[in-house]
């Protein structure tokens, strides 16, 4: 009898399949300590393979399209506030610009009055529009998954 106990990975795979080497075969056939380990790895296993699978108590089938609708759902109740923020943050731009036009104006010599400040309104727009936008979809979101 070999007085190494055999490692875990082996007393799994005996407790699974029942086979291993001669060597570790003679080994169990004498040990009471890893015939206990395997006993219990074999208990173990036998209770994993007939557990159910857990069951929710309500029904997903049901609250899943409801989220779908929920999330997809345009929301304009919240959005007239941004909007106005948005405007009055153009607005704060673009009387900055006026205000410190003669401190500044050196920065933009090469590009006309008028083309400066479309180009200006233009970005801002656009960079407001999408940030907008994704703070909508972040609300939704936050809303569908934690109803109150």
């Amino acid at each position: 009898m070999s007085k190494i106990h055999l490692s875990e990975e082996q007393l799994q795979r005996y407790a699974l399949d029942g086979f291993a080497a001669p060597v570790a075969v003679e080994h169990v056939s004498d040990c009471i300590h890893c015939q206990m380990q395997i006993s219990a790895y074999q208990t173990l296993y036998s209770h994993i393979r007939e557990a159910e699978a857990p069951l929710p108590d309500f029904n997903t089938e049901l609250l899943i399209p409801g989220l779908l609708s929920e999330v997809n759902a345009p929301d304009k109740k919240e959005a007239w506030y941004l909007y106005s923020l948005l405007s009055g943050a153009i607005g704060l731009l673009v009387a900055g610009l006026i205000a410190y036009w003669n401190t500044i104006s050196w920065i933009f010599s090469g590009i006309g009055t008028m083309g400066l400040v479309l180009s200006l309104v233009l970005l801002s727009g656009i960079l407001a529009m999408q940030l907008i936008e994704l703070y909508g979809t972040y609300r939704k979101k936050m809303k569908a998954l934690n109803p109150e």
